[in-house]
C-alpha cells in the first residue's frame, strides 16, 4: 500500500509540476524574449512564480492538506525548502548553460532538464516532510 500511495503521489506531483513548469517556462521565455534579460537572470523570478503555483498544487492536489490549521507551518517549511531549491536550481542552470555555447540557444530545454533533476532528487523527498499529515491520536 505504501508503494502504491507513493507512486500515486509522484504522478500527482508530476501533474502539479507540469503546471508549475509551464508557468516557469512561460515567464522565463517572456523575460528573455520580450525584456532582453539573460536566461540565468530571468530564471530567478520565473522559478519564484513557478514555486507559488507548485505550493498550491502540492497543498491541495498532491498531499490534499486542505485545512487552514496547517497553512502557516507548511508555508514556512515550503519557503525554506524552496529557497534552498531555487539556489540549487539557479546554480545548476547557470553551470549547465555555461557548458556549451549551444546550450544558450536551447535554454528552455536546459531548464527543463535541470528542473526535473532537482525536482526528483531534492524537492519531491522534502515535500513529504513539509506536507506531512499530522498523526491522529488514538481514541483511547
Amino acid at each position: 500500500m505504501m508503494i502504491r500511495e507513493t507512486l500515486l503521489r509522484l504522478v500527482r506531483s508530476g501533474a502539479a509540476g507540469i503546471l508549475a513548469t509551464a508557468t516557469d517556462i512561460g515567464v522565463l521565455s517572456a523575460l528573455v524574449s520580450f525584456f532582453g534579460l539573460s536566461a540565468a537572470v530571468a530564471g530567478i523570478p520565473s522559478l519564484i512564480l513557478g514555486s507559488i503555483v507548485m505550493f498550491v498544487g502540492h497543498k491541495y492536489f498532491v498531499f490534499e492538506t486542505r485545512t487552514a490549521s496547517t497553512l502557516g507551518r507548511e508555508t514556512v517549511l515550503y519557503a525554506i525548502v524552496q529557497v534552498v531549491g531555487i539556489v540549487i536550481t539557479s546554480y545548476l542552470y547557470k553551470v549547465a548553460l555555461g557548458l556549451s555555447p549551444l546550450f544558450a540557444h536551447y535554454y528552455v530545454v536546459v531548464r527543463l532538464v535541470v528542473n526535473n533533476l532537482v525536482w526528483l532528487f531534492y524537492f519531491f523527498p522534502l515535500w513529504h516532510f513539509v506536507f506531512k499529515q499530522p498523526t491522529k491520536a488514538p481514541l483511547l
